[in-house]
C-alpha cells in the first residue's frame, strides 16, 4: 500500500520511481538519514548516521528515555536523500520498517560512560525516487572570473537557502517528507518554466502555493 501510494502519486510527474534494488542500493551507499518516530502521540523526526547491514539500518543513540521507548520494538518511519546541485538529479528513498533497541555493551575503560544503543531497523516497504534536475539559470555576460565564481557560489548558497525554507514550509502545513516536499517544488518550477529559486520565494514571500 506505501508503495502504490507513493507511485500513484507521482504517475502525473517527470519523476522516476526507482526499483526496489534501486532503492536499497541507494540506502547502502547512504552515510546520514532520518528516523521518524511518534512521542508523545505527536510525530518527531530525528537525523542520525547510520549503516546498512545484513539488510537492517543501524544506528546508534544516546540514553534518551523517550527516544528509546519511541523506537522500542515498533514500526517506524526512515528516510534518505540527497540534493548535492541544481544540476543533479536528486533523489529520495523512505521505507517503513520494525524497530528494536539494544544496549550497547560498556567499554572496557576506567572512564565511566553514558549508555547507549543500538538501533535496528528491519525494512518492511521500501519505495524511491529520482527527481528531475533543477532547471538552471540561463549563462549573463562574461565577466571577471573571481567574482563570476564568488557570484556563483553566493547564488547557490541563497537558492539552497530559499528552497530549504520552502521544503520545510510544505513539510509542516502537508505533513510530508523532506522528499516530498522537494518533489513538489520541482513539479511546480517545471510546469511554470521558472527557476526553482523563484518558486520557493513565491511560497516564502507571497504564500503563494505551488
Amino acid at each position: 500500500m506505501y508503495t502504490n501510494l507513493m507511485s500513484k502519486a507521482h504517475s502525473a510527474s517527470p519523476i522516476r520511481t526507482l526499483s526496489q534494488a534501486e532503492s536499497v542500493a541507494l540506502l547502502s551507499a547512504a552515510t546520514t538519514g532520518r528516523v521518524a518516530v511518534t512521542i508523545d502521540a505527536l510525530p518527531a523526526i530525528f537525523p542520525v548516521c547510520y549503516s546498512m547491514l545484513s539488510g537492517q539500518i543501524v544506528f546508534q543513540v544516546d540514553d534518551n528515555p523517550q527516544l528509546i521507548t519511541a523506537l522500542s520494538d515498533t514500526v517506524v518511519a526512515f528516510e534518505v536523500d540527497t540534493w548535492d546541485s541544481p544540476a543533479a538529479q536528486p533523489w529520495s528513498v523512505h521505507l517503513l520498517g520494525y524497530a528494536r533497541v539494544e544496549r550497547q555493551p560498556p567499554s572496557p575503560s576506567d572512564q565511566p560512560a553514558p549508555d547507549s544503543y543500538i538501533v535496528r531497523v528491519t525494512p518492511e516497504r521500501v519505495a524511491g525516487q529520482r527527481l528531475p534536475a533543477a532547471k538552471l539559470p540561463a549563462p549573463g555576460p562574461p565577466a571577471d572570473a573571481t567574482h563570476s565564481t564568488a557570484d556563483s557560489l553566493h547564488r547557490a548558497m541563497d537558492m539552497q537557502g530559499l528552497v530549504g525554507q520552502a521544503q520545510g514550509i510544505l513539510m509542516e502545513r502537508r505533513q510530508i517528507p523532506a522528499g516530498q516536499a522537494l518533489a513538489v517544488l520541482l513539479q511546480a518550477a517545471q510546469r511554470s518554466d521558472v527557476e526553482l529559486g523563484e518558486v520557493a520565494q513565491d511560497l516564502i514571500y507571497a504564500n503563494r502555493e505551488p
